[in-house]
Order: C-alpha cells, then sequence, then structure tokens
C-alpha cells in the first residue's frame, strides 16, 4: 500500500489534531477497507461554518459534528473526498462522553471517513454496523499510545 496522501484545512480556533494522528487514523481506515486513496481532505471549523454547510447542502439549518462529501465519482480515481469537521463540536460533546476533545475529533473523522467510504447510517442496522466499524478503529488508534 502507498502512502495515503491529504490535505488539512484548518479554518477553526479551538485546536486541531496533529498531521501524524489524521495520517495515523487515515493509514488504518484504509488498510480495514483494503482500499489506497490518493487523498482526503479535511477541513476544521467553527459551529457557523458547519452549520452553513449543512443548511446549503444537506438542507438542515443546525449545527452537526462532521459532514463528508464524497467526491471519488467526480474527480480523479483513488480520491474519495472532503471531511468537514466542527472543532468547536468537538470541545463541546466531549465532557459528556468523558474523554478529552482530541478523541471526539478523531471520532468525528473517522465517521466522515467511513461515509467517504460507502458507511451509512440511515438505518438501525446501518448505524450499528457503523458505529462497530468507528469504535473498533478508535480503540484501535488509541491502544497505540
Amino acid at each position: 500500500m502507498s502512502r495515503a496522501s491529504f490535505q488539512i484545512i484548518d479554518n477553526q480556533r479551538a485546536g486541531a489534531l496533529a498531521p501524524a494522528r489524521l495520517r495515523t487514523m487515515i493509514k488504518k481506515i484504509c488498510a480495514s477497507a483494503d482500499i489506497d486513496p490518493e487523498a482526503v481532505s479535511f477541513v476544521f471549523c467553527g459551529n457557523e461554518r458547519i452549520r452553513e454547510l449543512n443548511r446549503r447542502y444537506l438542507r438542515t439549518d443546525s449545527v452537526t459534528d462532521v459532514i463528508a462529501f464524497p467526491l471519488a465519482e467526480k474527480t480523479e480515481p483513488g480520491y474519495l473526498g472532503e471531511v468537514v469537521v466542527s472543532v468547536e463540536r468537538a470541545v463541546e460533546a466531549a465532557p459528556s462522553y468523558r474523554h478529552g476533545w482530541e478523541k471526539e475529533l478523531a471520532l468525528y473523522c473517522i465517521h466522515g471517513v467511513l461515509h467517504l467510504l460507502g458507511y451509512d447510517d440511515r438505518t438501525a442496522e446501518s448505524r450499528r454496523e457503523m458505529e462497530r466499524r468507528q469504535e473498533e478503529i478508535l480503540q484501535d488508534i488509541y491502544s497505540e499510545r
């Protein structure tokens, strides 16, 4: 498997995962799905920006944690798409799950990438499968510390 490359755009002020952490997550997700993406873009933003994107593209006027924009069929082969993550939402949500915002942010990144890989959370059954896979990857990432 070749080295996954990706673009990171940081448009927020709450903090962000280090590029090395993102590389680790992407490599693990790709290895698990037996794919080798040439590029994934991560955009880190605040609540207002993600609400704007949610309203514009998904017709839902609310803040959300992550939005995935699959672009594989519209661009060059190997490019999965973009994952837009609200760091502000991660910082707000983390205390209720009793872990740090970085772990919550990692979960959002994993969730977005799984959507790019075709996972769906629209039905109870597909949601359980996606959550199982998210937790598996998250445990794998944090067990190496």
